[in-house]
């Protein structure tokens, strides 16, 4: 039987996420400041992207632009794209070939602020984190499969895990 995933209720919007790292048994360690200020980026129009430079994203040391499009709910799943680009610079790997995991430590999370609703990808329905690797200056895509919102939502945010940024009000389509 294939694990479709799961809805998450939490108290505290998605920045709880942030602060939301090791596993049973561990002990937990304090937060480590975002090196651009926990950037959070709002959607604006609705036009279907979203995007935003970092410094340093994961494990990749160079600026990584981060463009999130616009959610698809399609029956019971809804389907996240963002496309990461390395753009190089101090500390990036001389070779230019960059893993998407080094840019993307853990899956993104998608939340519903209003419902207090946060969605996990679904296991085994996203791009492998370390099969998709490109080159610096061009982008590679990470698609994601999450259970679709119970109730019809306008937009949703987008958290790139603990250290990354958050996108705010992403748009939220339907098939």
């Amino acid at each position: 039987m294939r694990r479709r995933g799961r809805v998450v209720g939490v108290v505290v919007a998605l920045v709880l996420a942030a602060g939301c790292t090791g596993g049973q048994g561990e002990p937990s360690e304090p937060a480590t400041p975002v090196a651009f200020d926990g950037e959070v980026v709002t959607a604006g129009d609705g036009g279907g992207v979203a995007e935003l430079t970092v410094p340093a994203s994961g494990a990749y040391a160079g600026r990584t632009r981060i463009a999130v499009q616009a959610i698809v709910v399609d029956g019971p799943v809804m389907e996240l794209r963002v496309a990461f680009t390395p753009l190089g610079g101090a500390g990036a790997s001389p070779d230019g070939r960059v893993a998407l995991g080094d840019m993307l430590e853990r899956h993104p999370l998608i939340g519903d602020v209003t419902s207090l609703v946060q969605h996990e990808v679904i296991e085994g329905w996203h791009t492998d984190l370390q099969r998709a690797v490109t080159p610096s200056g061009v982008p590679v895509l990470y698609q994601g499969w999450f259970a679709a919102p119970e109730t019809r939502v306008e937009a949703l945010d987008v958290v790139m895990g603990p250290e990354g940024p958050t996108f705010r009000d992403v748009p939220v389509t339907y098939r």
